[in-house]
């Protein structure tokens, strides 16, 4: 299930890296995608976890921790929105609900798919300050996604936590 996850989530991560986004598609589900500001520096939590679990961002630029999920149909990333908490922890504080965060239902994230996203800034680091982050996703039910888990089973209910040392350099 994790190596599933990873492997769906990280997709999402290098589609994004390397400007994979697709043209608008006309379809009246699709919320639009808004990446944060330009010039930013952005952190895939999942994505860091999957590669070793640390990254490094600019010293003294706030940055951007984000994670999400994509699926091949609407109604599939809809039912995991319904059925998933998300939480972000920093340094093993108090969990924050990304709920609020999640950039909106779209096509546009990875071409062919549909996909919503949260985008959490974080302050800047000092040069050599450290700080982790644990991205938390608990579902309630099975979660088909169209793309890893189907035809085959799909992922089952439960929770995965993602580490990632974010390191100012």
């Amino acid at each position: 299930m994790r190596k599933a996850l990873v492997l769906a989530v990280s997709a999402l991560t290098a589609a994004l890296l390397l400007g994979a986004a697709a043209q608008a598609a006309d379809n009246p589900h699709d919320q639009g995608y808004t990446r944060p500001a330009p010039g930013g520096s952005y952190v895939a939590v999942v994505g860091c976890f999957a590669n070793g679990g640390s990254t490094t961002v600019p010293a003294g630029t706030p940055f951007t921790a984000f994670a999400g999920w994509g699926a091949a149909h609407i109604g599939q990333v809809v039912a995991w929105l319904n059925e998933s908490t998300n939480t972000l922890s920093v340094d093993g504080g108090a969990p924050i609900d990304m709920s609020p965060y999640f950039a909106g239902l779209t096509s546009q994230f990875i071409p062919g798919n549909w996909a919503d996203i949260f985008f959490y800034t974080l302050p800047a680091l000092a040069p050599g300050q450290s700080e982790q982050l644990a991205y938390s996703t608990a579902t309630s039910h099975p979660t088909e996604d169209g793309v890893t888990g189907f035809p085959g089973p799909p992922q089952p209910a439960g929770s995965s936590t993602f580490t990632c040392t974010v390191t100012g350099a």
